[in-house]
């Protein structure tokens, strides 16, 4: 969604959806592949992913733009998205790293910090040397590793604000 539609399609797409019943709806905010999308239906080159260079601490600001717009959209319609924030492709390609993933996921939780109805999820390998698993304080469960220990001190470090995960 957050992709191949422009705000109005995807804002179109929201409004149907809640009326079939869906309260959630999953997006992707990584640095996918185009051959996922037919390309016919490409957005403008400019607009297609989220970074430049294939770098995630350099933002393309053309394509927050429309997410802004999309989150919005969803917002009006009561509806929850889960976000992926990298894919298991992003890993792979080494745009997504130990060294990075702390400094993409902090500027991505800022940028939303006030948008409620946001999920943040991220698509790991399932090879667990590409992120050591671990179990995190607190969690009942294992998973996720440095990328998630990563994230809970982003959250950890600012408990005042306002989280989009509830």
């Amino acid at each position: 969604m957050l992709y191949a539609l422009s705000a109005q399609d995807a804002k179109e797409l929201l409004h149907t959806r809640r009326v079939q019943g869906f309260t959630v709806v999953q997006a992707m905010c990584d640095g996918m592949f185009p051959k996922w999308i037919a390309p016919d239906r490409l957005p403008p080159s400019r607009e297609l992913m989220p970074w430049t260079d294939n770098n995630p601490l350099t933002p393309n600001e053309v394509f927050f733009t429309r997410m802004d717009a999309i989150v919005a959209a969803a917002q009006e319609e009561h509806m929850l998205l889960l976000i992926g924030v990298y894919h298991v492709d992003d890993v792979t390609a080494n745009r997504i790293t130990l060294a990075n993933v702390g400094a993409w996921t902090r500027w991505l939780a800022n940028r939303y910090k006030d948008a409620p109805g946001i999920i943040w999820t991220m698509y790991s390998p399932l090879d667990p040397s590409s992120f050591p698993m671990g179990q995190l304080p607190g969690c009942a469960a294992s998973g996720g590793g440095r990328v998630i220990s990563a994230i809970a001190r982003v959250v950890a470090a600012d408990p005042g604000s306002k989280r989009s995960d509830r």
